[in-house]
């Protein structure tokens, strides 16, 4: 059966972030691909920018922290296809 699921798309601190927790929530190991993600620029709660690119670093080490797997596209694409073991 299935125990890997592999997250892209938009939005980092969205979509992605949601279906990742709940895919561990359900026993899945979640493998964001932070290359193949993105987010858009924020606003803080006093009104101030976040810019996109550190709202996207932010997240990847919340989903980290939380027991994620972020992967760049290239050492999901070498476990696919080599069968080598990528580092969690």
């Amino acid at each position: 059966g299935l125990t890997n699921l592999v997250f892209v798309g938009l939005a980092t601190d969205a979509c992605i972030s949601a279906s990742a927790r709940e895919a561990r929530d359900l026993g899945f190991a979640a493998w964001v691909v932070a290359d193949a993600c993105a987010t858009f620029d924020r606003r803080s709660v006093d009104g101030g920018p976040l810019p996109a690119a550190l709202v996207h670093e932010v997240e990847l080490g919340i989903l980290s922290s939380a027991g994620g797997h972020i992967h760049s596209a290239c050492d999901v694409l070498r476990h696919e296809f080599d069968g080598a073991r990528v580092r969690s």
